[in-house]
């Protein structure tokens, strides 16, 4: 990830006191003591701040298209060296982020690359008609966004583009994320 700019880092305390206000403002709404999030931070008590981690973690919140538009930008410029990176990167390249690591999303990988077949039902909504972005599909009755997408004729799709042939793809509940935002 990259150095964070003065800008980033402000946004980032101006969360960070906003969730810490609004926690506290629940607690004693709840008949708590304003004192206990100093107790909280004592060493005796980091089992009540694990606890209270794992409840947040397992809430799911989808994690915003923007985040993940801007990490996979930076990201293929970081690793593929380039001056500037594609827009499709943005689009069709977020497979380059670890997902799972990061942010707990499950992906799907199906394709030439790993040696698996695409579903007809999968290929019939993307080959042969204009790419949409985000690219959400259905399959088994659940519904996906492609995290990644490798075409047989094109590296660096872009939308609109009518592929022939997808030769790979990773997929991800679209429950994860937050497409409009």
């Amino acid at each position: 990830m990259s150095k964070k700019s003065p800008s980033d880092l402000m946004a980032g305390m101006t969360m960070g006191v906003d969730f810490l206000s609004k926690f506290q403002e629940r607690i004693m709404a709840n008949g708590g003591s304003p004192l206990l999030l100093r107790h909280m931070t004592l060493p005796d008590n980091a089992s009540k701040l694990d606890e209270l981690a794992r409840f947040a973690i397992s809430q799911h919140f989808p994690v915003p298209r923007s985040e993940i538009e801007r990490r996979a930008y930076e990201e293929s410029s970081r690793q593929f060296d380039y001056v500037e990176a594609f827009e499709s990167d943005r689009h069709y390249l977020w497979g380059i982020l670890d997902l799972t690591k990061d942010y707990g999303i499950p992906i799907d990988q199906m394709g030439d690359q790993n040696g698996t077949s695409i579903p007809s039902e999968v290929r019939s909504q993307i080959e042969g008609k204009p790419l949409s972005y985000p690219l959400v599909i259905d399959m088994k009755g659940e519904r996906y966004v492609v995290v990644a997408l490798y075409l047989e004729e094109e590296p660096n799709p872009i939308p609109g583009m009518i592929p022939k042939k997808v030769d790979t793809l990773f997929l991800s509940l679209v429950k994860y994320f937050d497409l409009e935002h």
